[in-house]
């Protein structure tokens, strides 16, 4: 009778496990729309309830201002961003050049020093090497023009998808906020709701602690970052803000990765007051994340740091970049699934 049980139970983890992985391979970026649709009107919902039963507006006409307000403000916010973004990456551009320039001036430097430490003839490493590089830079460019000619329609194709995805998000959204209420209701009739709220509610508890505290701790790094550049007069403080606290939320990657390797070039440049800068953000960014993440995550996710991590690897492996968020979301589903099945099966 064990053997059988145990036999059932192995059935039942593959079968779900192939069940999770299929869904969110081929029916997850079909429907990713209307979920995000229906998480954007569960935020306006309750603007829209408020205008309904206290100010007296017509549901629809409600539902227009709330929308136009939400949108109105994320593609202000979005636009700023946008722009900010466009033009220090343009002033970045823009002082390649002089960054070249610089980095041609450090290596003559170290180049030279090398050669009189070892009893070389002026510009013998120099020479070397400038011709390595450049070897290089002239072989990258090469490559880059054809790669990105091969690569420019599917690019264009993917934005105008990508435009469209948008408008459907959008439009999906206020439809649904219109009809929240009555969408509630049907949901709560649907054949398996108990079941299917209860996992609902486990998963996305977990995952809710998650993704707020990701999305916390990749603020406050982000504000960090871009006040401390800024004190220190970066020119590129909000790009470069914005790139390591993105940086710095990915797994296996951290502030750590720019930030480390930064001081230790201006260090040996000479420059320590940057270098003691950039090491007191890093400080900064690195207690932040060891002091709130305990606090802010507790113990809601339901998973140990190894299964976390596991599932996050499995998880890019399987699906990219988005396995960061799919791999603990899926094995968080199997195992809620697992536990329902054997619940009804009566075999725990």
């Amino acid at each position: 009778m064990e053997a059988g049980s145990r036999g059932r139970k192995a059935v039942y983890i593959i079968g779900i496990t192939a069940g999770v992985y299929l869904t969110f391979r081929f029916l997850l970026p079909l429907v990713i729309p209307f979920l995000i649709a229906y998480l954007g009107a569960g935020l306006m919902a309750p603007m829209v309830h408020f205008l309904q039963h206290k100010l007296h507006f017509n549901r629809g006409f409600a539902t227009v201002i709330v929308g136009l307000l939400f949108f109105l403000f994320l593609g202000t916010a979005g636009l700023w961003l946008v722009h900010k973004l466009a033009e220090e990456a343009g002033r970045f551009i823009g002082n390649l050049g002089n960054l070249e320039e610089a980095l041609n001036t450090y290596l003559r430097q170290i180049c030279c020093d090398a050669e009189a430490n070892f009893g070389l003839e002026p510009d013998t490493i120099y020479l070397a090497a400038s011709s390595g590089i450049n070897q290089l830079v002239s072989t990258v460019e090469e490559q880059a023009m054809p790669l990105v000619m091969s690569n420019s329609l599917p690019i264009v194709k993917a934005l105008f998808e990508g435009i469209a995805v948008i408008f459907i998000t959008l439009i999906s959204m206020l439809m649904i906020c219109k009809d929240y209420e009555a969408l509630q209701e049907r949901r709560e009739r649907m054949l398996f709701a108990e079941e299917i709220d209860g996992m609902a509610k486990k998963v996305s508890s977990a995952m809710g602690a998650y993704i707020k505290t990701q999305g916390i701790l990749m603020l406050i790094t982000a504000v960090i970052c871009v006040i401390g550049l800024f004190i220190l007069k970066n020119p590129y403080a909000l790009l470069l803000g914005l790139t390591i606290a993105v940086l710095d939320a990915l797994p296996f990657i951290g502030t750590g990765i720019i930030f480390i390797p930064w001081a230790v070039l201006v260090g040996v440049m000479g420059d320590w007051k940057l270098c003691i800068g950039l090491l007191v953000i890093y400080g900064a960014c690195y207690l932040v994340r060891e002091l709130l993440e305990p606090k802010l995550m507790g113990k809601q996710i339901g998973m140990t740091s190894l299964e976390m991590i596991i599932s996050m690897y499995i998880g890019i492996r399987l699906f990219g970049l988005a396995g960061v968020i799919l791999g603990p979301v899926g094995y968080l589903l199997i195992v809620e699934l697992f536990h329902t099945c054997c619940s009804h099966a009566a075999i725990l």
